[in-house]
């Protein structure tokens, strides 16, 4: 809608005022300052999501969240949603040790892909995971793209997505946990930060 004098006002509300109010908390944490990124990529970012659980892997470290224990409202989500939802929980854990890197973040999700390459989306619920995610690269200074990769190909995160499946929880904990295998080890890897509110 345009103005069609200069004293006429229009009141602002929905995703336009949550790209204002961003920038507007961003502005009045950063310093201003910026630091040269690295040259060289970290490409070992993968991550899955289905509609029981979601996980990602990183540099050894991997995590598991399951919809129902740790994200309920996330069982009502889209595909689509729920995908980008688990890049941001991605983020949100290995954010503090991505400080100056490039990040390429593997999915096999088209629509995520897309959205985080554009930085935007129309989807209300997409934006909102979209704004915590580049809330995080700004804070701690990192760029973020994301590449999509096959599903049949994404075979690491898609195991991680699906512990609470016995055949796939047995399978990622034979091939790609190192032993020895103790219970207190595993518990900080089955779930994300369920305080971290993204809507």
């Amino acid at each position: 809608m345009r103005l069609k004098q200069d004293w006429h006002k229009l009141r602002m509300s929905g995703e336009i005022l949550q790209d204002i109010k961003w920038w507007h908390d961003f502005m009045s944490t950063s310093n201003g300052k910026s630091f040269f990124l690295a040259k060289v990529p970290i490409t070992s970012v993968v991550t899955d999501a289905c509609k029981s659980g979601a996980g990602g892997f990183y540099h050894s470290d991997w995590f598991y969240v399951n919809w129902v224990e740790d994200y309920p409202f996330a069982t009502q989500l889209h595909i689509n949603d729920i995908e980008a939802f688990s890049v941001a929980l991605a983020v949100k854990r290995w954010a503090q040790n991505w400080r100056g890197k490039r990040i390429i973040v593997y999915c096999d999700n088209a629509a995520t892909v897309s959205c985080i390459n554009k930085c935007t989306s129309k989807n209300a619920i997409l934006m909102s995971f979209l704004r915590k995610l580049f809330w995080l690269s700004a804070t701690y200074n990192f760029h973020i793209i994301a590449k999509h990769v096959p599903g049949k190909e994404n075979i690491l995160a898609d195991h991680i997505s699906r512990l609470h499946d016995l055949t796939y929880c047995e399978n990622f904990l034979r091939f790609y946990v190192q032993p020895p295998l103790l219970v207190r080890d595993l518990v900080k890897h089955m779930s994300s930060n369920p305080s971290f509110s993204f809507i």
